[in-house]
């Protein structure tokens, strides 16, 4: 509570890791006349345990002299944890979207049939970094061709694993008629 850290000295509420910071902050303070920003890693919470404070620190002046310091901390270890949750979200997204698009690339050829008479190119540009889109060229028998193109109506790696099944059972039940 207010009551109970008022008048005390700021070695009692953060860790002894953090003297030495919060030292040099008070000199600069000191030195400059001007409020400083301060994040403390480690503020002793009535639990026992820590917290992440982030506030201001600025000079108490009297008569032109610096006297003390005066600083406001707000706990910020929650907004801390939350920023860690998403950047660990993000960063499970971007994995799986990699994994997507190496599903994806997997399954589109990467050497076209070349066929008599046929001149067969392709430009893949999907609108999103994985999408449901596929295409394929391949033999039938007796001289058929099968141009194979799938555009599946929604985005993202689900569609690229039904993009994958769809294009294997075509190929399967294509091979099962062309003998």
């Amino acid at each position: 509570t207010l009551a109970e850290i008022t008048g005390r000295h700021y070695r009692r509420i953060i860790s002894h890791a953090q003297v030495a910071d919060l030292f040099r902050t008070f000199n600069r303070i000191y030195e400059t006349g001007k409020p400083e920003r301060v994040l403390v890693n480690f503020v002793r919470h009535q639990s026992g345990g820590y917290r992440v404070a982030e506030g201001m620190m600025g000079p108490v002046i009297v008569d032109g002299a610096i006297v003390g310091f005066r600083g406001i901390l707000f706990d910020v270890t929650e907004h801390i944890e939350e920023n860690i949750r998403l950047a660990s979200e993000k960063q499970a997204a971007a994995n799986e979207l990699a994994i997507g698009k190496r599903i994806q690339s997997s399954f589109l050829p990467s050497n076209l049939l070349k066929a008599d008479g046929w001149s067969i190119d392709v430009r893949f540009q999907s609108a999103r970094e994985v999408a449901g889109d596929f295409y394929d060229v391949f033999e039938l028998g007796n001289d058929k061709l099968a141009v194979l193109i799938g555009d599946v109506a929604d985005k993202g790696v689900p569609s690229a694993i039904f993009m994958a099944r769809a294009h294997a059972l075509i190929i399967a039940e294509a091979d099962s008629h062309s003998s």
